[in-house]
């Protein structure tokens, strides 16, 4: 029962075209490097969640994946999320 609320990512092209929500802003913000927004943008989920939980990410959306597009979208945005954070 995270308490999630809309983040921006500090691109206002961005947010105009998708919404994110998270219960950590901050972290949220953070993780909105311009390859991570390229990947929500292929993404074909509107909306995405991220709940962070400890020292895990939680990733997810409405709906379940219908096609292979819908299914690799959201683990391209997790893999870009990791390889931006990567020392």
């Amino acid at each position: 029962a995270a308490d999630v609320h809309l983040v921006s990512s500090g691109n206002a092209r961005f947010d105009a075209q998708r919404w994110i929500t998270s219960d950590a802003g901050a972290v949220a913000q953070a993780l909105f490097a311009p390859s991570v927004r390229e990947a929500v943008l292929r993404c074909p989920q509107d909306e995405i969640r991220l709940v962070v939980q400890g020292e895990q990410l939680v990733l997810s959306f409405p709906d379940t994946p219908s096609n292979q597009a819908e299914l690799h979208g959201p683990i391209d945005v997790v893999l870009a999320i990791t390889e931006n954070d990567a020392p």
